[in-house]
């Protein structure tokens, strides 16, 4: 079915959509000189700048409705795509496609009135922040005209892609049988959570998967739905949750600034004249670039595009490429900064530090193995080139202007997790700190940025940041009335039922979390599983710290496995390799690199908390 191409409709849409892309540069570029202008003022001239977080939620969840708005104008909203994506084009896809646009804008409609009921609400009794005096109303108008403008331009899409099915096929009718709801109390849960997985399985957007579940509860539940957004706003209007448009910010900066070019340069000289040398590059190169990032597929897109030509170039197979690519760059969700793990602790109440650390034991881990079973899958390659063998001397000198010229790139990280560690900044001052770190970086050493590239960095990472968060909104919704319908107490009633051993609680949970991650992306995978799970591994003893190491593991694991696997998939497509040539090596990576992390761990908690308990005591 083809695109509708918003670019090309009357005047009044091209001015809406190029209004929507100026509000969302403006608004992440103002949040991003806000913070670091806060963090200059309160460390090097001792001003107190307690109350700009007042003013800054607003703004910010502005920007999350308006970056989601554009994830609807250009369908970005994150799909857990079972059927579609394996199914041939014809009728029955395109059906398909208008089925979950329809209830994607039915749904959406339904959040838009009862946004428009907090805002009216807010109105009424005139509840103004108290020291700005800024009404509460502009702040929860964000989520009501957000949630509007993605129920017109998803009415448009629907409108669109019916004239264009009609027109193909004759006004081919489709019937949609809907299911009886029984409306027992103790049913409630059972059939929110049926209707959750069959509108993710259909492809709705999951933002909006997520509130049909909730719908769902809201009615048989008998629960008054007011107090729903201003709970949701209250847990997401979070300035914790600001690092997460700033980090991916800073790695969009990073990508475009070339960045990249010059960690692959710097690790290649020491691992470049081994056979599988280049491969180990590419795994180290992974770690560095996900540790500036936070983001797998920023790691996998700026990383793979220098290294796949250079790969080829070398003699190593595509597939294999692909697959240590595609393995590789969920370093980037485990080696801090971590977007994965702040929306864990955000979610979980945790410490972010306290996430961070528990996943570098096993991020490093993975760097070793996934070199290993590297070298050993090409140990009889005779078709691979490895770079010329200098004599200690050279190779130092070599080293020493390499790593010089990728100096700026490499102390990002440090300025990052330095000043988180050391307690002078917060993540997300630390994340403004890193974009404006990034900027001259970009422009004035690697001169790999423009000012085109900068507006497009802007852009993106807000409609990135407003997809996640308002997935996030509509999770946290769902995850109360999951509280209130005691869904965790149900879940570990099950999992006792079968055995009361710790550690046989935990299997199953790791396989949950194994097949949650199979079938959705890593940050909705995160936030459905967290709420659910962590006062289930609370009553069974485990640390919520430790088990964010035992989410990050899961999901990343996930993240490379079919049938869903979005950065396999990513992979193929930036290296040109087919799914199947790239499985058999994968394969290698989950059996030989994958599972003994996870096991690690899980069964030995030391493993990923002898950091934390070493640094925070």
């Amino acid at each position: 079915m083809e695109k509708l191409d918003f670019t090309n409709t009357n005047r009044i849409g091209r001015i809406i959509i190029g209004s929507n892309h100026i509000s969302i540069e403006v608004l992440n570029l103002a949040i991003t000189l806000v913070i670091c202008a806060e963090t200059i003022l309160r460390y090097v001239f001792t001003k107190d700048m307690s109350t700009y977080e007042e003013y800054l939620i607003p703004i910010a969840f502005w920007l999350y409705m308006m970056g989601g708005v554009n994830g609807s104008i250009e369908k970005n909203h994150i799909t857990a795509d079972f059927i579609s994506a394996y199914m041939k084009d014809g009728t029955r896809k395109e059906l398909l496609n208008l089925t979950r646009e329809f209830l994607t804008v039915l749904l959406s409609s339904v959040f838009t009135v009862w946004a428009l009921r907090s805002v009216l609400w807010y109105i009424d009794v005139g509840q103004k922040s108290p020291v700005w005096h800024i009404p509460a109303w502009l702040a929860f108008a964000s989520i009501f005209v957000g949630m509007l403008f993605m129920t017109i331009f998803g009415l448009i899409h629907f409108i669109h892609d019916t004239k264009q099915l009609i027109g193909n096929k004759n006004n081919q009718k489709s019937q949609i049988d809907e299911s009886e709801r029984r409306g027992e109390k103790n049913m409630i849960v059972i059939i929110a959570l049926i209707v959750l997985l069959v509108v993710l399985i259909i492809g709705v957007p999951i933002p909006f998967a997520f509130f049909a579940s909730t719908l769902v509860v809201v009615i048989l539940g008998g629960y008054d739905p007011a107090f729903l957004i201003p709970y949701g706003y209250s847990k997401a209007g979070s300035f914790t949750l600001l690092a997460v448009p700033l980090f991916i910010l800073a790695g969009a900066l990073m990508e475009r600034g070339r960045i990249g070019q010059q960690l692959v340069d710097m690790v290649e000289v020491l691992v470049g004249r081994f056979k599988g040398g280049l491969g180990a590059a590419a795994v180290v190169s992974c770690a560095m670039f996900g540790s500036i990032s936070g983001s797998g597929a920023a790691t996998l897109s700026c990383i793979g595009s220098i290294l796949f030509p250079r790969m080829k170039d070398a003699g190593y197979p595509r597939g294999h490429t692909a697959a240590l690519l595609s393995n590789a760059c969920v370093l980037g969700l485990l080696i801090p900064p971590s977007l994965n793990q702040i929306l864990y602790a955000f979610v979980a109440g945790e410490s972010v530090l306290a996430c961070f650390l528990t996943t570098i034991t096993p991020g490093i881990t993975l760097i070793v193995l996934l070199s290993v079973v590297n070298f050993w899958l090409l140990r009889n390659n005779k078709e691979i080139k490895i770079t010329e063998n200098y004599d200690f001397k050279t190779t130092s000198v070599l080293f020493g202007k390499r790593t010089l010229k990728a100096t700026p790139a490499i102390l990002c990280p440090f300025i990052i997790l330095g000043g988180i560690y050391s307690g002078a900044m917060t993540p997300t001052e630390a994340a403004a700190i890193a974009v404006l770190y990034a900027i001259p970086v970009g422009f004035l050493i690697y001169k790999g940025l423009n000012f085109k590239g900068f507006r497009g960095a802007l852009l993106e990472s807000g409609t990135t940041a407003g997809v996640i968060l308002t997935m996030l909104l509509s999770v946290m919704i769902l995850s109360r009335l999951y509280i209130m319908e005691d869904v965790p107490t149900k879940i570990l009633n099950v999992l006792t039922s079968f055995s009361e051993n710790p550690m046989v609680i935990l299997l199953f949970i790791n396989i949950f979390l194994i097949i949650v991650g199979m079938l959705m992306d890593d940050t909705s995978a995160i936030l459905l599983s967290t709420p659910i799970l962590v006062p289930v591994i609370t009553k069974i003893g485990v640390d919520p710290v430790h088990f964010s190491a035992i989410v990050g593991v899961n999901i990343g694991m996930g993240c490379i496995t079919p049938p869903c696997a979005p950065f396999l998939y990513l992979g193929s497509r930036l290296g040109g390799a087919p799914v199947n040539e790239m499985m058999r090596d994968t394969m290698y990576y989950i059996a030989f690199a994958w599972i003994p992390t996870l096991i690690l761990t899980t069964y030995f908690p030391g493993f990923a908390m002898w950091l934390p308990n070493l640094i925070l005591n």
